[in-house]
């Protein structure tokens, strides 16, 4: 069996690869809702909820209509790039 080399980029990939900073790219991402009900979201992702419907949502909290209802259908990722979407809704 032989040996594989090592892979060396070519010289146009190198300059590349030392231009990039960090591989891990932040998106930002929010599970679940205790983020939204502490008010610790990012500004352009706080107007998802209203306030009335933040209440009713920290009203429910530590029961099982909470976890069940809330939590379970909540457990899906918002990621900044979907803040433009929470923008569009019953105003608009």
């Amino acid at each position: 069996m032989t040996k594989a080399e090592k892979y060396q980029p070519s010289e146009k990939g190198q300059a590349f690869l030392d231009t990039v900073n960090n591989g891990k790219y932040d998106r930002q991402i929010i599970t679940g809702m205790k983020k939204f009900m502490d008010g610790n979201a990012p500004e352009d992702m706080q107007s998802f909820y209203t306030a009335v419907e933040l209440q009713a949502i920290s009203d429910l909290k530590g029961t099982a209509k909470f976890e069940r209802h809330c939590q379970r259908r909540r457990s899906a990722h918002a990621g900044k790039n979907h803040a433009p979407l929470f923008r569009v809704g019953k105003n608009q």
